[in-house]
């Protein structure tokens, strides 16, 4: 019978631990996607390794890697420095700012690509304005590899940004800062030498989402003519038929993620750490320090969302009467459907994940075999679908084809780290005494 702590019991006269039954049923469900796709690692043939190595492969990681470089370094620099002053610092608007920062994460990178593609055109806003007031034409060029970057940054940083906030939060009232404060630090070394030390882990969790992003993106990269693994993806598997290959490619963001996965694993294997819930008080800005903090911060919400949204609203004003409304109310109510049950099954069952991982204290193995249910989001879509036509083929029921089901699925494996990763993050802020 099951004991009440629900830690363990006995089954057909076996002893078993019942926390550990929820983690790995959790992990299974989630991972059933990806874990049909690495079925498909069987039928992966030398031929295509020969020919994948001899001609795109060096391209392929070559771009990634500069791609993925590139965004971290500027989600890292845009999301850590706005989490600090905006729980440091108080100045004008710190409070609508503070919610501001996580719009631009409601744009999809390829949306926000196109928006700033129409925006540095020749026919666009920015260059027109350069000509008509006389000035010369500054020939922006943002379809290309550098432009990746920059347009993913600007969608991406609210990752690192609420990931850092949250820790920052945690560590507010902390007797580490409150010492550090006594001793006459001041708050650039409070950062540097006491908040980040204690906060990397944290905002390397949001960083890890900000790589899963950038490795599954396909879009923006197809439109900006940047060819990394996932456009290698969708060309093998859509344009040339060749699955085995797409399946190949599909396996060097997996094994990239399984590294940091494992990286993240072994500097958290031996630390912990409990702030308080109390908040230390913010120094208040005064003079020109005010404005121009207040400018920092809503800099990245200018250019990654509001800029974005009004030139949205331009072409929605220019095509008003040629669009068919009846089909976009269609989508938006399909669209939000499948968002909500698909948002609802992703925290129920990470919060459900994280309680167990905190409450009987998961380390090692059980720990490390639990990460795989992260996999999913470092994954293309494409190929996360072929792994839920798989599942669907080999259980095989009627109902299941080409059902919301099958889709939610596909979703729920696909956006599970998003939400398991600020829940842990949460429960940090929980003193473990609460526990007991």
């Amino acid at each position: 019978m099951i004991a009440l702590d629900g830690s363990k019991g006995s089954l057909f006269g076996l002893r078993i631990k019942y926390h550990a039954i929820g983690i790995g049923a959790i992990t299974v469900l989630v991972s059933i996607p990806i874990l049909f796709v690495l079925t498909q690692v069987g039928d992966i043939t030398v031929e295509s390794w020969r020919h994948l190595s001899q001609t795109v492969l060096l391209t392929y990681l070559s771009n990634t890697t500069l791609v993925v470089a590139g965004v971290c370094v500027l989600t890292l620099l845009i999301g850590v420095s706005t989490a600090w002053w905006v729980t440091a610092y108080n100045f004008p608007g710190r409070r609508f700012i503070e919610w501001l920062l996580i719009l631009p994460l409601a744009i999809p990178t390829f949306i926000n690509g196109v928006t700033y593609s129409g925006l540095t055109d020749y026919t666009g806003p920015i260059r027109v304005w350069f000509r008509n007031v006389g000035w010369p034409d500054p020939q922006l060029a943002i379809l290309n590899l550098p432009g990746v970057v920059f347009v993913m940054a600007l969608v991406l940083f609210p990752y690192v940004y609420l990931a850092t906030r949250t820790v920052l939060k945690l560590l507010g009232g902390a007797s580490y800062v409150e010492a550090a404060r006594i001793l006459g630090a001041s708050h650039t070394r409070i950062l540097f030498r006491v908040v980040l030390p204690l906060a990397w882990p944290g905002i390397f969790g949001g960083l890890i989402l900000v790589i899963m992003e950038v490795l599954n993106d396909y879009g923006t990269v197809h439109y900006f003519g940047v060819s990394t693994f996932t456009t290698g993806i969708f060309k093998a598997w859509l344009s040339l038929g060749d699955l085995s290959s797409a399946v190949l490619l599909s396996l060097f963001p997996i094994l990239a993620i399984l590294l940091l996965i494992l990286f993240e694993f072994r500097i958290n294997k031996n630390r912990s750490f409990e702030g308080d819930s109390r908040e230390t008080a913010r120094e208040t800005l005064t003079g020109l320090k005010k404005w121009v903090v207040m400018g920092l911060c809503g800099l990245p919400v200018f250019f990654g969302f509001l800029l974005p949204i009004a030139q949205m609203i331009r072409w929605v004003g220019m095509s008003w009467e040629r669009t068919d409304w009846d089909r976009v109310l269609e989508g938006i109510t399909d669209t939000l459907q499948v968002a909500s049950i698909t948002a609802f099954l992703v925290v129920l069952l990470a919060w459900n994940f994280t309680f167990l991982k905190r409450y009987f204290r998961i380390r090692n193995g059980l720990n490390l075999f639990s990460k795989i249910s992260l996999l999913g989001y470092s994954m293309p879509g494409a190929v996360l679908g072929i792994g839920v036509v798989a599942f669907v083929l080999w259980v095989n029921p009627s109902w299941l084809f080409a059902s919301v089901t099958a889709l939610v699925l596909g979703l729920v494996s696909r956006f599970f780290a998003v939400g398991q990763n600020p829940i842990a993050a949460g429960y940090d802020k929980i003193p473990r005494a609460l526990d007991e």
